[in-house]
């Protein structure tokens, strides 16, 4: 379907869309539970240091939207490479092996990390290995597990793309595939007459 949104699609997505991407779609979740959107932070030059934190929300509100943000404060870390693993080790740790800063005050806030990778498409199995991986190296500083994490393949991304009609659209342009009923503004009632200045 021209209107769906594929995991494909979301892999085609340079790192500064998919980047741009999960922000919007924070803030048009945040919206849809009646929640400012100025409670999302992202942006800033791709290639900067950000200590592990693309995106960040970060809200006095509780609301019920477990899936896609399970915490008033979460912090998102966005790669466009597959992350087994091992990376996601080495994305997650000092050089030293302690975690890093940004990840322990989430932790100290009951709140989620969350890894998202447009490079994996993952079965069931493969994506439960990465957060039991996440899991186990957190286990140092977070005995009772307070902290929520979570990993989004690219199949997750298009799922949660797909409750925003507006973001499909969005995708779409990015990636260059016509959206069904919609496109650019033209002279469609005159088509030969020349455009005014």
């Amino acid at each position: 379907m021209i209107n769906d949104i594929t995991d494909k699609d979301i892999a085609e997505l340079n790192d500064t869309d998919l980047r741009e991407l999960i922000g919007k779609l924070c803030e048009a979740t945040l919206n849809k539970n009646n929640i400012d959107t100025m409670c999302v932070t992202y942006g800033g030059n791709q290639n900067e240091p950000d200590d592990g934190v693309d995106v960040r929300v970060k809200s006095t509100n509780q609301f019920n939207d477990d899936w896609a943000i399970p915490r008033n404060n979460t912090i998102i870390q966005v790669k466009k490479p597959s992350m087994p693993n091992s990376k996601i080790k080495a994305e997650m740790t000092n050089k030293d092996g302690t975690i890093k800063e940004c990840i322990k005050k989430i932790a100290e806030l009951n709140g989620a990390y969350i890894i998202v990778s447009s490079g994996d498409s993952l079965a069931d199995k493969r994506r439960n290995e990465r957060i039991i991986c996440m899991k186990n190296l957190l286990s140092s500083i977070d005995d009772n597990q307070n902290i929520r994490v979570d990993f989004y393949d690219s199949k997750r991304i298009a799922t949660w793309v797909k409750q925003f009609p507006a973001l499909v659209i969005w995708v779409n342009e990015k990636v260059h595939k016509r959206t069904s009923g919609w496109g650019n503004y033209y002279n469609w009632s005159n088509p030969n007459e020349k455009e005014k200045s």
